[in-house]
């Protein structure tokens, strides 16, 4: 070989090695060494992911360990992983169990495949940076529009909100299709500032909106019938003024409201049955609420303190009977309870006037719309 057909051929080789580095380098993401995972290998010989101690970035989740297929991650697999921005998920996985991603607060964008059919609430909590969630055409379980993640309920068709990405800002309206809010769909969106609940949801679930510290009112549709007993809908929505409980909805479940600071106007369901303990707790800026006549129970069998901690709440209206199973706690000190003449379970003449360690007042209800047409004239 000549002087210059050697020359020739290194440097043929060195731009080879050149172009195979660009390429590998132009990658999306490079999956991780298996060295950087913690797995189990099921009966099956998959492979479910339960940890990660890898260096995060842009991380590709590799569709094989050891031979095996990945086909889930467990739970809490990459919890408090901060150095993480985003993830793709392989083609064979199928399932990912509960807070798998919980508090990766760098994490932006998520990748997933046609594949998975099974996601456990809430998987990407607490992941305050989350921008966007991709998912491949034909997942038959799981679909994005404009990043915001839907699902199936019990059946083929896309009906669920699932998760709302944490980090957007603005407002947002729920495409017609929906009929159930998700488990945690909106949970820590503090940019969001208002919300569009279309009429056909029936369903919302727990801490759908926990922490929407931006909403100041949530217009609930007349097609709502449940609030998911697991409860926390809307606990510290801190800015949340008022709210109006349609009359499907029979039941308020726990700490639906807690931590509300700021809501002063709450009308109530006219068939709400049931009140459930801490509902209304620490709402310091309620200063009245009116109970229909349905309600049969207030707090209860988990507890009392319904309103506990509503420091500012100096007046209950009772239209019906006195709820059962009613503690001393539900209601703050200050408080004084009023009540319909004729109504059972109330103090009676020649009885003291008080109820659970409150104070009592007969009233006409006449007498209390006359008193808020009169509130609504001057201002």
């Amino acid at each position: 070989m000549s002087r210059m057909q050697s020359i020739s051929h290194k440097l043929s080789r060195y731009l080879t090695s050149i172009v195979i580095v660009v390429i590998i380098s132009c990658q999306p993401g490079i999956a991780a060494e298996a060295s950087d995972y913690i797995y189990e290998t099921s009966e099956d010989n998959t492979i479910t992911i339960t940890g990660y101690s890898g260096p995060g970035g842009d991380l590709v989740i590799p569709a094989e360990i050891e031979g095996k297929p990945v086909t889930a991650i467990g739970r809490l697999a990459f919890q408090g992983q901060e150095t993480i921005t985003s993830v793709r998920f392989p083609e064979t996985l199928v399932s990912i169990d509960r807070l798998a991603f919980n508090s990766n607060t760098q994490l932006t964008d998520v990748y997933i495949p046609a594949s998975v059919t099974h996601m456990a609430r809430p998987v990407f909590n607490r992941c305050t940076n989350l921008q966007n969630i991709h998912v491949a055409e034909g997942n038959p379980s799981f679909r994005s529009i404009d990043g915001v993640l839907f699902s199936t309920y019990q059946g083929t068709e896309i009906d669920t909100i699932r998760h709302y990405p944490a980090a957007r800002q603005g407002p947002y309206v729920i495409p017609d299709f929906v009929t159930r809010i998700h488990d945690g769909a909106f949970i820590w969106a503090r940019g969001l500032t208002a919300i569009t609940i279309p009429e056909g949801v029936t369903w919302i679930g727990k801490g759908a909106f926990h922490t929407c510290e931006s909403l100041t009112e949530i217009a609930l549709p007349e097609s709502l019938t449940t609030f998911s007993s697991a409860a926390r809908q809307f606990k510290d929505c801190i800015n949340l003024e008022r709210i109006t409980i349609p009359d499907g909805v029979k039941a308020i479940p726990r700490r639906a409201f807690e931590g509300c600071v700021s809501l002063k106007e709450v009308i109530l369901s006219n068939n709400l049955e049931v009140i459930e303990a801490n509902a209304f707790e620490n709402c310091t800026s309620l200063t009245e609420i009116i109970i229909p006549a349905s309600v049969t129970r207030i707090g209860g069998r988990r507890g009392g303190r319904v309103f506990a901690g509503c420091e500012n709440l100096t007046k209950i209206y009772f239209l019906g009977d006195a709820p059962e199973d009613t503690a001393m706690d539900n209601f703050p000190a200050g408080v004084t309870i009023y009540h319909t003449a004729g109504a059972s379970g109330w103090p009676q003449v020649g009885e003291p006037f008080e109820w659970n360690g409150r104070p009592t007042r007969e009233f006409h209800p006449d007498d209390l719309q006359a008193q808020r047409d009169d509130s609504n004239d001057q201002q």
